[in-house]
């Protein structure tokens, strides 16, 4: 083997050491971003070459050695991406706006609830309030008051038996919001109503006249949430009275109520009893059957007259609810 130095002129690293040109070519290429973060990240990047992107160089000094270079690359996304990105962004931005807003209508919310709640309660306590006191002007009530078939020795003289011409009742008128007139079908009654209240002895007071019936003032009024009570004679002796045969009232009966200023209220009859006259709940009286719609209870004395004395042994009621 040749023992021989080999140079660089010699053949074997002829067209290798001395090849000039890269073996292999570069060229390149535009960069194409594909998210958001490549687009902030070619922002941030040298200038770019390339289809998809726009250089502006602006100097900032005539000097060239303190040139100052503002670049502004401006990417622009394919659609189907740029959509992508805008939901996104447009989804985080209602979200974060949403969020405050649903919690503060969640506070009016409980606020508007706490207020309607104070509101009932204190509406309720004064409803209580007053029925309290209604029953307690009524705990010692003689049911059988201005029910007498004769003065008692020292007592008030008998109710009047005598018939109300038709003209004074037609021409009878009262407060707008008061009861001026009860009608009830069945049993043929139209007449005027009287107010009534307790007299000294705490008694319920019964309309003077048999063919009038008495509403009594402390409680409700027509249409009025509550319950309105209204007394009246079953007679004197023999002589029928206004609610003579109220025990024959049945429920679903009707009875109707017109107010001074002419509207009317009609009722359905919701439950009759007949009690002895010492059992009497006058209390009940003042509550309606059903609490969510305002009641009309009816109160007159039936059965036996008691032995001895000018009273009847039972008691009358009929419990009605406006329709």
């Amino acid at each position: 083997m040749s023992q021989a130095r080999m140079t660089l002129d010699n053949p074997v690293f002829a067209g290798t050491l001395r090849y000039t040109r890269r073996s292999v070519s570069y060229k390149s290429r535009p960069l194409q971003p594909r998210t958001i973060q490549d687009v902030v990240a070619v922002r941030r990047a040298a200038p770019l070459q390339g289809p998809n992107s726009r250089v502006k160089l602006s100097r900032a000094a005539p000097d060239a050695r303190q040139r100052h270079i503002k670049v502004s690359i401006q990417q622009t996304l394919p659609t189907s991406q740029r959509v992508r990105a805008n939901k996104k962004t447009t989804k985080r931005t209602v979200s974060r706006r949403t969020f405050p807003l649903k919690t503060a209508t969640l506070y009016i919310t409980a606020v508007l609830l706490l207020g309607f709640g104070v509101y009932v309660g204190i509406n309720g306590m004064m409803a209580n309030k007053k029925v309290a006191a209604q029953v307690k002007a009524l705990q010692a009530t003689s049911p059988s008051a201005g029910d007498s078939a004769a003065p008692a020795s020292g007592a008030s003289p008998p109710p009047s038996s005598q018939k109300v011409p038709a003209t004074s009742v037609r021409q009878y008128t009262v407060a707008p919001s008061n009861p001026r007139y009860i009608d009830i079908p069945k049993l043929g009654i139209h007449a005027r109503v009287l107010s009534i209240t307790v007299n000294s002895k705490n008694e319920l007071q019964a309309p003077y006249g048999i063919y009038d019936a008495g509403w009594y003032t402390s409680s409700a009024l027509p249409g009025q949430n509550g319950a309105m009570l209204v007394d009246g004679h079953s007679g004197i002796g023999k002589t029928h009275g206004i609610f003579h045969d109220l025990s024959k009232l049945t429920v679903g009966d009707q009875i109707t109520i017109t107010r001074g200023d002419g509207q009317t209220f009609t009722y359905k009859v919701a439950k009759t009893a007949i009690v002895d006259a010492a059992k009497v709940d006058m209390g009940s009286l003042l509550v309606s059957q059903d609490t969510a719609k305002p009641g009309l209870n009816l109160i007159t004395c039936a059965g036996d007259w008691i032995p001895g004395t000018f009273s009847l042994k039972q008691r009358a009621l009929v419990y009605a609810v406006m329709q």
